[in-house]
């Protein structure tokens, strides 16, 4: 996690666990639904997130019902998803 200007900012790989714990999801099942390889979201977190294909970061938040904005870089203080994410840990 970042902290920035009085606000926790969280990045891509945090809010990307929050999405599948929120959602009862696993790695795996996100893959599946967003028709990409297991590993290469487990690479994401092995390796860093840096390199992720933009196409996979739109199905990512399209089936998340997200923006990309939200999905990168999202706010827990500004974001609906990830304050029920955060308070259903």
């Amino acid at each position: 996690m970042v902290y920035g200007r009085g606000f926790l900012k969280v990045d891509f790989l945090t809010n990307l666990d929050l999405l599948l714990k929120s959602n009862g999801m696993k790695r795996a099942d996100l893959a599946r639904a967003i028709d990409v390889a297991p590993s290469t979201i487990n690479s994401w977190y092995a390796r860093g997130s840096e390199k992720v294909n933009i196409k996979v970061l739109k199905a990512i938040a399209s089936y998340f019902n997200v923006s990309l904005e939200v999905l990168i870089n999202g706010d827990t203080f500004t974001s609906v998803h990830f304050r029920l994410a955060v308070k259903n840990l």
